[in-house]
């Protein structure tokens, strides 16, 4: 048993080595991480083709992988897969199965994160839009 004065230095320790670590690391520059850097072309576009549905995940069937049971909102994977490959990724999840051994199962996630950008330029764009209308419309009222 570790007593308190230990966890602290326990603690304390793993700071100061977290700290060392982040200090010693190689900063990376932007422009050197990203190549091919593009805007996003027709956000609105991008977004009304996809599908968002509520589920449930089978955890009668998969109860080792300890699935929620309430509603889910997200999108099917398929579906998503067809148009936009790119924000669709395999996952990895590892359970016990048993004395000492674990089981893997693998399956294809959407990248929810990747898709803030999309939103943001689709935002944007509908902004400009709206914009334009207001003054269509100033210039219509002033006459």
């Amino acid at each position: 048993m570790i007593n308190p004065i230990q966890k602290k230095g326990l603690v304390t320790g793993l700071l100061v080595t977290l700290c060392a670590f982040s200090l010693s690391a190689q900063k990376i520059e932007e422009k050197h991480l990203k190549t091919g850097v593009a805007e996003i072309n027709n956000p609105l576009m991008y977004l009304t083709a996809l599908k968002p549905v509520t589920f449930k995940y089978n955890s009668a069937m998969l109860k080792d992988l300890k699935l929620s049971d309430s509603i889910q909102h997200g999108f099917l994977t398929q579906d998503f897969k067809l148009q936009h490959p790119e924000l669709v990724f395999e996952a990895f999840k590892t359970f016990p199965a048993g004395k000492g051994s674990t089981k893997t199962i693998r399956y294809d996630e959407v990248s929810s994160e990747s898709l803030i950008p999309v939103l943001v330029a689709a935002i944007k764009e509908q902004q400009a839009q709206i914009d334009a209308l207001k003054h269509q419309l100033n210039q219509m009222t002033a006459k």
